[in-house]
Protein backbone atom coordinates (compact mmCIF):
# COMPACT_ATOMS: atom_id res chain seq x y z
CA UNK A 1 0.00 0.00 0.00
CA UNK A 2 2.89 2.38 0.65
CA UNK A 3 4.71 1.38 -2.57
CA UNK A 4 2.12 3.01 -4.85
CA UNK A 5 2.27 6.50 -3.28
CA UNK A 6 6.07 6.31 -3.18
CA UNK A 7 6.28 5.35 -6.85
CA UNK A 8 3.73 8.04 -7.66
CA UNK A 9 5.79 10.66 -5.76
CA UNK A 10 8.98 9.62 -7.57
CA UNK A 11 7.25 10.09 -10.93
CA UNK A 12 5.96 13.53 -9.91
CA UNK A 13 9.43 14.63 -8.81
CA UNK A 14 10.93 13.19 -12.01
CA UNK A 15 8.39 15.04 -14.20
CA UNK A 16 8.91 18.25 -12.23
CA UNK A 17 12.69 18.08 -12.74
CA UNK A 18 12.25 17.46 -16.46
CA UNK A 19 9.90 20.45 -16.73
CA UNK A 20 12.30 22.72 -14.82
CA UNK A 21 15.22 21.59 -17.00
CA UNK A 22 13.24 22.16 -20.22
CA UNK A 23 12.09 25.63 -19.15
CA UNK A 24 15.64 26.63 -18.19
CA UNK A 25 16.96 25.50 -21.59
CA UNK A 26 14.30 27.48 -23.49
CA UNK A 27 14.72 30.56 -21.32
CA UNK A 28 18.47 30.58 -21.88
CA UNK A 29 17.90 30.37 -25.65
CA UNK A 30 15.53 33.31 -25.68
CA UNK A 31 17.44 35.51 -23.28
CA UNK A 32 19.65 38.42 -24.30
CA UNK A 33 21.87 37.55 -27.28
CA UNK A 34 25.01 38.89 -25.66
CA UNK A 35 25.92 38.51 -22.02
CA UNK A 36 28.59 41.22 -21.83
CA UNK A 37 28.44 44.97 -22.08
CA UNK A 38 29.21 46.42 -25.47
CA UNK A 39 30.23 49.73 -23.90
CA UNK A 40 33.98 50.19 -24.08
CA UNK A 41 36.98 49.80 -26.36
CA UNK A 42 37.51 47.12 -28.98
CA UNK A 43 40.68 46.58 -30.99
CA UNK A 44 41.11 44.75 -34.27
CA UNK A 45 42.20 41.17 -33.97
CA UNK A 46 45.77 40.16 -34.72
CA UNK A 47 46.09 37.28 -37.22
CA UNK A 48 48.74 34.59 -37.22
CA UNK A 49 50.67 33.44 -40.29
CA UNK A 50 48.24 30.60 -41.10
CA UNK A 51 45.13 32.78 -40.78
CA UNK A 52 46.69 35.36 -43.10
CA UNK A 53 47.50 32.62 -45.62
CA UNK A 54 43.97 31.23 -45.48
CA UNK A 55 42.50 34.69 -46.07
CA UNK A 56 44.81 35.23 -49.05
CA UNK A 57 43.69 31.93 -50.57
CA UNK A 58 40.03 32.92 -50.06
CA UNK A 59 40.70 36.33 -51.66
CA UNK A 60 39.90 38.06 -48.38
CA UNK A 61 41.56 41.13 -46.91
CA UNK A 62 41.90 41.77 -43.21
CA UNK A 63 41.98 45.02 -41.31
CA UNK A 64 44.64 45.73 -38.69
CA UNK A 65 45.35 48.49 -36.19
CA UNK A 66 41.76 49.67 -35.88
CA UNK A 67 40.04 50.71 -32.67
CA UNK A 68 36.31 50.96 -32.02
CA UNK A 69 34.96 52.75 -28.95
CA UNK A 70 31.27 52.39 -28.09
CA UNK A 71 29.93 54.97 -25.62
CA UNK A 72 26.95 54.64 -23.30
CA UNK A 73 25.19 57.53 -25.09
CA UNK A 74 25.04 55.34 -28.25
CA UNK A 75 27.82 57.20 -30.06
CA UNK A 76 30.92 55.55 -31.43
CA UNK A 77 34.36 56.42 -32.72
CA UNK A 78 36.15 54.16 -35.19
CA UNK A 79 39.83 54.84 -35.76
CA UNK A 80 41.54 53.11 -38.70
CA UNK A 81 45.02 53.59 -40.11
CA UNK A 82 43.82 56.52 -42.23
CA UNK A 83 40.37 57.57 -41.07
CA UNK A 84 38.53 58.75 -37.98
CA UNK A 85 34.82 57.89 -38.21
CA UNK A 86 32.14 59.08 -35.76
CA UNK A 87 28.45 58.33 -35.52
CA UNK A 88 25.83 56.51 -33.50
CA UNK A 89 25.21 52.81 -32.91
CA UNK A 90 22.36 50.47 -32.08
CA UNK A 91 21.93 46.76 -31.41
CA UNK A 92 19.24 44.57 -32.91
CA UNK A 93 19.21 40.92 -31.85
CA UNK A 94 22.73 39.61 -32.51
CA UNK A 95 23.98 42.51 -34.64
CA UNK A 96 25.65 45.85 -33.99
CA UNK A 97 24.85 48.65 -36.47
CA UNK A 98 27.22 51.59 -36.88
CA UNK A 99 25.67 54.65 -38.53
CA UNK A 100 28.37 57.01 -39.85
CA UNK A 101 27.86 60.74 -39.33
CA UNK A 102 31.40 62.04 -39.89
CA UNK A 103 34.36 60.55 -41.75
CA UNK A 104 37.65 62.44 -41.79
CA UNK A 105 41.19 61.63 -42.86
CA UNK A 106 43.90 61.59 -40.22
CA UNK A 107 46.49 62.98 -42.62
CA UNK A 108 45.97 66.21 -44.53
CA UNK A 109 47.75 64.84 -47.62
CA UNK A 110 44.99 62.26 -48.18
CA UNK A 111 42.50 65.04 -49.01
CA UNK A 112 44.28 65.47 -52.36
CA UNK A 113 42.32 62.41 -53.55
CA UNK A 114 39.03 63.90 -52.31
CA UNK A 115 37.10 63.90 -49.06
CA UNK A 116 35.95 60.66 -47.44
CA UNK A 117 32.21 60.11 -47.23
CA UNK A 118 29.80 58.16 -45.08
CA UNK A 119 27.75 55.36 -46.55
CA UNK A 120 23.98 55.61 -46.29
CA UNK A 121 23.93 51.98 -45.15
CA UNK A 122 25.21 51.12 -41.67
CA UNK A 123 28.26 48.97 -41.08
CA UNK A 124 27.06 45.72 -39.50
CA UNK A 125 28.93 43.56 -37.02
CA UNK A 126 27.77 40.18 -35.73
CA UNK A 127 28.11 39.87 -31.95
CA UNK A 128 29.88 36.69 -30.83
CA UNK A 129 28.91 36.54 -27.14
CA UNK A 130 31.12 33.67 -26.02
CA UNK A 131 34.40 34.98 -27.36
CA UNK A 132 33.58 38.65 -26.68
CA UNK A 133 34.21 39.35 -30.33
CA UNK A 134 32.58 41.59 -32.91
CA UNK A 135 32.89 40.43 -36.49
CA UNK A 136 31.97 42.34 -39.63
CA UNK A 137 29.40 40.42 -41.65
CA UNK A 138 28.44 42.91 -44.34
CA UNK A 139 29.87 42.41 -47.83
CA UNK A 140 32.61 44.97 -48.28
CA UNK A 141 34.86 44.84 -51.27
CA UNK A 142 38.30 46.39 -51.33
CA UNK A 143 40.28 45.96 -54.53
CA UNK A 144 38.08 43.02 -55.53
CA UNK A 145 38.48 41.20 -52.20
CA UNK A 146 36.17 40.78 -49.23
CA UNK A 147 37.36 42.82 -46.25
CA UNK A 148 37.15 41.13 -42.85
CA UNK A 149 37.35 43.16 -39.68
CA UNK A 150 37.22 41.39 -36.31
CA UNK A 151 37.16 43.42 -33.11
CA UNK A 152 37.86 42.01 -29.66
CA UNK A 153 36.83 43.81 -26.48
CA UNK A 154 39.66 45.05 -24.29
Amino acid sequence: MFAIPTLFMIRIVHCTLICIYTVSIFSSCTSQTHSFSLIGKFTSEKYNFFEKGEMALNKEKYVLNSELTLSSDSTYQLSTCGNLINGHWKVSKDSLFLFCEQNIYKKESLYEKGSPTCSEKPTVFYIYPKSRELKLIGVKRLEGKIAINNFVKQ
